[in-house]
């Protein structure tokens, strides 16, 4: 998706500006999708920013700003949920304001490098699964793409998209991207130990949770992934 910057003439065209409300805590994750970006970096918050809008993305001065806690489970689908909910809380709180006052705070926002949340890149391998990671960094990255981009890998020549899964630390021996477990889910061998994968999605086959894929497709300890 190509966005394109408004220009100034259509900005100026009302008296008080315009205002965006960008889920993140500007100026920190400014970008496309700051959903995936903060759970990626295992961040504990984040939240909403009502920013009057400028030239530039998401560089508009901050009227007001809400935090949200990131839960240790949280994926892309339920903080996207979650911001919208506050969201309209912050727009709420804005409205009010700028009735009481006929005016909104103008905080400019610092400049430097910060922390950002561009899209992904749909012509890259950037949504695939490295098993030379470690398990909390695979896990952690299936979350932040479940559901709208989904975490992939390879079985079989087929394209698998991981919908959930756990981690365990463990000497498996075994090189990373084998299948090492088929009792507590498709387990896969990753840098420090065994990703269970509990649900998945196999090309436009089927989508299942771990027991009903083992029993479909028959997966043997020692075939690769990847």
């Amino acid at each position: 998706i190509i966005f394109d910057k408004i220009p100034k003439i259509l900005l100026e065209t009302t008296k008080d500006g315009f205002l965006n409300c960008h889920p993140s805590l500007l100026t920190y994750y400014r970008g496309g999708n700051p959903y995936s970006a903060v759970i990626r970096n295992k961040e504990s918050v984040t939240g909403v920013t009502i920013h009057y809008m400028d030239e530039g993305f998401d560089t508009g001065d901050i009227v007001f700003q809400l935090k949200v806690k990131i839960a240790p489970n949280e994926t892309m689908g339920t903080l996207f949920n979650k911001l919208n909910y506050t969201c309209a809380d912050a727009i709420e709180t804005v409205l009010n304001i700028y009735e009481k006052n006929s005016s909104l705070p103008r905080i400019p926002q610092p400049q430097g490098e910060f922390k950002k949340a561009p899209n992904f890149d749909s012509n890259s391998y950037e949504t695939f699964i490295n098993w030379n990671s470690k398990g909390e960094d695979i896990e952690t990255k299936v979350r932040a793409l479940n559901p709208f981009i989904l975490a992939s890998t390879i079985y079989k020549q087929q394209v698998m998209d991981v919908l959930s899964c756990e981690y365990e630390i463990c000497n498996t021996n075994l090189e990373p991207g084998t299948i090492a477990d088929l009792t507590k889910g498709f387990g896969i061998s990753c840098a420090d130990g065994v990703v269970h994968i509990k649900a998945l999605k196999l090309n436009t086959f089927i989508i299942t949770d771990a027991p009903d894929f083992i029993k479909r497709f028959s997966p043997k300890i020692g075939d690769k992934v990847g």
